[in-house]
């Protein structure tokens, strides 16, 4: 199988998942690729491990969802696969350098650091079904 088709496939996968507490291994089994093969084409196509595009998708996702939807921040924690709300806090920091209650406030105009990959026309994220 071509590379970009696997990595399309691992990236489908990722969205189809963003709210479930998936591993490397079953990316890379939707991608039908082995572990290390999946390793290597994120790190070449994005410089980053699977794991690392999968977090900042999330992050992306909720900070999305913290300014245009109405859920708390503690259900937002939970969808994002943070067992707690402090944990959440503290990577959402590290990703946009405010606690999530700040970011809600401040209602930034550019929020989507880690955009999905998709194709045009299709609805805003946060109006997408939770999985």
């Amino acid at each position: 199988m071509p590379s970009m088709t696997s990595l399309f496939l691992a990236i489908e996968f990722i969205e189809r998942n963003l709210h479930e507490d998936i591993r490397s291994n079953e990316i890379a089994a939707a991608a039908s690729v082995s572990s290390s093969h999946l390793y290597k084409l994120f790190s070449r196509t994005f410089n980053q491990s699977p794991r690392e595009y999968l977090v900042k998708r999330r992050m992306s996702w909720a900070a999305d969802a913290l300014v245009h939807g109405s859920r708390s921040i503690t259900e937002i924690a939970f969808l994002t696969c943070y067992s707690t709300v402090e944990g959440f806090s503290r990577a959402f920091k590290r990703y946009y350098l405010l606690l999530p209650s700040e970011y809600r406030k401040t209602k930034p105009v550019i929020i989507d650091l880690y955009p999905k990959l998709s194709t045009a026309g299709e609805a805003h994220e946060t109006e997408q079904p939770i999985c």
